[in-house]
């Protein structure tokens, strides 16, 4: 279901690839992005995303300033990061990202081994992969039904509603 169908008052878990798009501005998605922050923003809508995704999310903002400061192939950007680490202490951006979290009022939520443990029943019964099937476990113990995500895997499970953008 599109993102501006997301009924007031939900709590939504935001998946890394949404993240991305908003602070990337990843076209074609910012615009759906941005209206479902909007949205977040002025507490129609209560967001979390978890530790993990966040991590995630800061490190794809890194590579892609990365990407755009320094004109690397995007499938070498991380090798070359790890090679030149006076180019990471360059780049800026990505920096500010944890406080954009606050800003857009995005709750982190922990992830603890129990979420590890229950996330394996997640990739037995559906295939998932490894950080799929954690988001799952965080949504479960969070009681969150809502996953506004890119990614189609979700749909298969029952009970969540996938939103996209």
């Amino acid at each position: 279901m599109p993102l501006t169908r997301i009924p007031s008052g939900a709590m939504v878990f935001v998946d890394a690839n949404i993240l991305t798009y908003y602070f990337l501005e990843v076209h074609p998605f910012i615009e759906a992005c941005d209206a479902f922050f909007d949205r977040v923003v002025n507490r129609e809508i209560r967001a979390f995303t978890s530790a993990d995704v966040a991590a995630d999310v800061i490190h794809r903002v890194m590579v892609g300033e990365a990407i755009a400061q320094f004109g690397l192939e995007s499938r070498k950007a991380v090798s070359y990061l790890k090679a030149h680490p006076d180019v990471v202490k360059q780049l800026q951006h990505y920096k500010a990202i944890p406080g954009e979290f606050t800003h857009a009022r995005i709750r982190i939520l922990d992830v603890t081994y129990r979420e590890l443990h229950n996330s394996k029943r997640y990739r037995s019964e559906y295939g998932l992969l490894t950080r799929d099937s954690i988001i799952l476990a965080v949504m479960e113990r969070h009681k969150l039904i809502h996953l506004v995500t890119n990614d189609r895997d979700f749909e298969q499970v029952p009970g969540i509603r996938v939103w996209l953008p």
